[in-house]
C-alpha cells in the first residue's frame, strides 16, 4: 500500500510540474496512446494503417538517447512494403559513430528500406554514407521552417499581448555551472542591463514537496516570449540558438559537447555565425557582445535552405 501511495504522489507531483507542457501538447498536437515496447508499437501502426511514416527530427538516431534504436529505423514496419518510409532532419547528434557492431548491421539493413532520407547536420550525411551505406540530404531543423510571426502568434494566443522586447539578458542554460553563470553576469554588467531566466528554480528529483512551485516548468509560450523580449541571449541549447536566430537576437552559444556539438557546428557554419559559438567559456571575449548580427544577410542564407527543406517534404506527399 505504501508503494502504491508513493507512486500516486509522484504522479501528482509530475503532473503539476509539467502541467503547462501538457496543456500545450493537448492544444496543438495529436498523439497516440502511450507505447513503451516494440510489440505495441507494431500493433498500433498495423491498426492505424498509415500510408506514410516519417522519422524525425532532433537526435532520433542517437543510441544513447534511445531504449531501442532500431525502432527509430522503423523495424516494426520492416516487413510492410505498403507503408512509405522517410526521415526528416533526423540527427545522430554528433560527428562520432556511437552505434555498436550489432546496431550498425541492423540499422544499415533497415535504412535501405527507406524511400528518402534527410538529416539535420552535415556530419549526418557522412555518417549515413560511411556506416549505413546510404545517401542523405541536408535539411533544416523544423523549428526553422516557421517564421518569427508564427511564434509570436503562439505567444499572443496564450498571453494576450506582447511585452516590450527590452527585458535584459536571457539566460537559457541547460547545464549550468559557475563558469557559465559568470559569463551571464559579465555580459549583463557589460551591457548594464539585468539578466533573467525562464526555467524551474530547482531541478528534479524533488527533495521537498513544500517547494513544489520551484520545480514547475513555465508555459511554452512564456518561454518563447523570453526570446522575444530579450536584448541578448546566452544559451548552451541548440534550440535556444535556433530561437535566438528566429527572433533575430544577438547571442552567445556555449557548445555542450556531451549533448552533441555537430548540430551547433552545422547550423552556425551554414549561416556564417561560427563566431557566436564557444567551446570554452574562458575564450569568450566581451567584444562579441558589441558585434551586431546582420539578420538581413542571415535571411538570405536561410531562404534557399528553407526552400530545399520544403521541397523534400513536398516530395514525400507526391510519392
Amino acid at each position: 500500500m505504501l508503494g502504491r501511495n508513493f507512486n500516486c504522489w509522484v504522479w501528482y507531483y509530475l503532473k503539476f510540474i509539467y502541467a503547462e507542457n501538457h496543456d500545450f501538447i493537448d492544444k496543438y498536437l495529436s498523439l497516440s496512446q502511450e507505447i513503451d515496447n516494440s510489440k505495441e508499437l507494431k500493433a498500433y501502426f498495423l491498426n492505424e494503417d498509415f500510408d506514410t511514416v516519417i522519422v524525425g527530427s532532433d537526435q532520433t538516431w542517437r543510441p544513447k538517447y534511445s531504449p531501442c534504436i532500431t525502432n527509430y529505423f522503423l523495424d516494426f514496419l520492416s516487413d510492410n512494403s505498403k507503408v512509405k518510409k522517410f526521415a526528416y532532419a533526423s540527427s545522430f547528434g554528433t560527428s562520432e559513430w556511437e552505434f555498436d557492431e550489432k546496431q550498425t548491421k541492423q540499422c544499415k539493413k533497415l535504412i535501405a528500406k527507406f524511400d528518402a532520407i534527410s538529416v539535420r547536420e552535415n556530419a549526418g550525411i557522412q555518417l549515413c554514407r560511411k556506416y549505413l551505406g546510404t545517401e542523405a540530404q541536408l535539411v533544416l531543423d523544423p523549428t526553422l521552417l516557421l517564421e518569427k510571426q508564427d511564434y509570436i502568434d503562439l505567444i499572443k494566443n496564450k498571453l494576450g499581448s506582447l511585452e516590450s522586447p527590452t527585458q535584459g539578458v536571457f539566460n537559457y542554460i541547460l547545464d549550468d555551472n559557475e563558469a557559465k553563470i559568470e559569463v551571464v553576469n559579465q555580459v549583463s554588467n557589460y551591457l548594464d542591463i539585468s539578466s533573467f531566466r525562464k526555467q524551474p528554480n530547482k531541478k528534479l528529483p524533488i527533495t521537498n514537496k513544500k517547494d513544489l512551485l520551484d520545480y514547475k516548468y513555465p508555459a511554452i509560450e512564456e518561454w518563447l516570449n523570453s526570446f522575444y523580449t530579450a536584448d541578448f541571449v546566452i544559451t548552451d541549447s541548440f534550440h535556444g540558438t535556433v530561437l535566438s536566430i528566429v527572433f533575430e537576437k544577438p547571442f552567445i552559444t556555449i557548445v555542450n559537447k556531451d549533448r552533441g556539438s555537430a548540430r551547433f557546428e552545422s547550423l552556425l557554419s551554414l549561416l556564417g555565425l561560427e563566431d557566436r559559438m564557444f567551446y570554452d567559456v574562458a575564450n569568450i571575449d566581451m567584444s562579441i557582445v558589441e558585434d551586431s548580427i546582420d539578420y538581413n544577410a542571415i535571411k538570405l542564407k536561410l531562404e534557399p535552405l528553407q526552400k530545399l527543406s520544403f521541397n523534400f517534404l513536398d516530395s514525400i506527399f507526391e510519392k
